[in-house]
């Protein structure tokens, strides 16, 4: 507050009314901390009171007004080719917006320049270095470019973003320098195969079948049906619009399938695979694939060596095929099997089905009422919330209900069977096992071997043993 008395007597707020569209905290001194709900802007007040001691009083209204702050749309780099070394950075690679602000306004500030033995930014005629700055405006008149050197390579500057009042960032801005770029955006359905260097080859609106021959290329199928081939080198392709066949071939390669219904494969090396959006299938190939199916119900096979597969939302099918896997679910009713190999499987939201399959595995049911099944091998499998079925099936298993309402079965092998919380059906199985009622009204059942029981106070629930027998006979 900045009131004032004539007296020159010290001054104290003696009370306050709540903002309307935001938390008031007051910090001593007449300051007071606002923190806007999420979401909002505009106008907000609040009125309070102050008071000299000396019997003089006043009130006032304080507003306060709270602006947008600038948003980062598009952070998507430029690719720059040797043969044609200075690129325009326009607003299809960068773009900050904000609705109380012009692009006139939206000002950019670099905070780490490119390598200078690499390139340099350059707005109009004048080179930016650290604290370098840019408008927004400029970006949009095609005013800001990025000139790549002789034998310069792969770069990047970081930036902030400001309209005045608020700052965004640092954020990264990548360069990717290649040998060739080839635009066939212009032209109809065609058939085009790259050199052996590093092409950025993009396709039109029709079916294309683009390939990257031997280096390391960049493919953007654009619009249409499209069939790209990575082949040899280390590859991005990306599917773009349209129901795409992608195969990255040999080498570590990024594959997004983006927007259709797409059919993506890894090829061999240690891929990055993306879904995108719509049903999709994917195939990550030999060697570490890391694979996100992304929205949609996605039908994703790690194949072999050691996988991390995402589902993302929509009701998927994960396989890790061979090897040490891991496997989420995320959102949706998913089915997930781990194949060959020690795996991590987490079925995530909703009610989905866990095969851990052969070998020692961990299975986590996460939320929902899931289907948790061991397979061969000493597995833990972990209900946790929902009502579940869990089956440890062949080995020494570990079964443990957690909350809800559980079924577990330890099937065969020496099981360490646990209800959790709820009322649960616990059985041991074939072997000499440990069934744990725990909080909640259980029955517990020992089945075939030599089984030990234990459960809560009567407090916490009463259990009942189905097959008890203290004499043996």
């Amino acid at each position: 507050m900045n009131d004032t008395d004539s007296d020159q007597n010290a001054l104290t707020v003696t009370t306050f009314t709540p903002a309307g569209k935001g938390s008031l905290i007051p910090v001593g001194g007449g300051v007071f901390k606002y923190t806007p709900n999420s979401g909002f802007t505009g106008s907000d007040s609040f009125s309070y009171s102050i008071s000299d001691g000396n019997g003089g009083t006043s009130q006032a209204v304080a507003t306060i007004n709270v602006s947008s702050p600038p948003q980062l749309v598009i952070n998507d780099g430029v690719v720059v080719a040797k043969s044609n070394p200075t690129q325009t950075i326009t607003a299809d690679d960068l773009l900050v917006t904000d609705p109380d602000n012009t692009p006139l306004e939206i000002v950019y500030t670099i905070t780490k320049a490119p390598d200078a033995t690499r390139g340099f930014v350059q707005r109009g005629s004048t080179f930016l270095n650290v604290g370098g700055k840019f408008t927004q405006d400029d970006i949009n008149n095609n005013i800001v470019k990025y000139n790549l050197l002789a034998g310069g390579g792969g770069d990047s500057f970081t930036f902030t973003a400001s309209d005045g009042s608020a700052t965004i960032g640092p954020a990264s801005f990548s360069i990717t320098v290649v040998d060739n770029i080839v635009d066939r955006s212009a032209l109809p359905a065609s058939s085009f195969t790259g050199s052996n260097l590093s092409d950025f080859i993009l396709g039109g609106a029709g079916d294309d079948t683009l390939a990257g021959g031997d280096g390391n290329d960049i493919i953007d199928g654009s619009g249409g049906n499209d069939v790209q081939f990575g082949e040899t080198g280390n590859d991005s392709l990306v599917g773009a619009i349209g129901n795409d066949t992608v195969d990255g071939g040999l080498g570590n390669d990024t594959v997004d399938g983006e927007d259709g219904i797409d059919s993506l494969i890894g090829g061999l090396g240690n891929d990055l695979m993306f879904g995108g959006n719509d049903n999709d299938n994917l195939l990550g190939g030999d060697n570490n694939d890391t694979i996100e199916g992304g929205p949609g119900n996605d039908s994703i096979l790690g194949e072999s060596a050691e996988d991390s597969i995402l589902g993302g939302t929509g009701t998927d099918t994960l396989l890790g095929g061979i090897g040490d896997d891991s496997l989420e679910g995320g959102a949706g009713d998913d089915i997930l099997d781990g194949g060959v190999g020690r795996n991590l499987l987490d079925g995530g939201i909703n009610n989905d089905s866990i095969l851990g399959a052969e070998s020692d595995d961990t299975i986590l049911g996460g939320e929902g009422s899931d289907t948790g099944l061991g397979g061969a091998g000493n597995d833990y499998v972990l209900g946790e919330a929902g009502s579940d079925s869990l089956l440890g099936e062949a080995g020494d298993d570990t079964l443990d209900g957690g909350a809800g309402s559980d079924c577990l079965s330890g099937a065969f092998g020496n099981d360490l069977v646990l209800g959790g919380d709820d009322n649960d059906s616990l059985s041991g199985g074939a072997g000499n096992d440990i069934v744990g009622g725990g909080v909640g009204s259980d029955l517990l059942t020992g089945d075939a071997g030599d089984d030990f029981f234990y459960y809560e106070t009567p407090s916490e629930g009463v259990d009942v043993i189905a097959d008890f027998n203290p004499t043996g006979t």
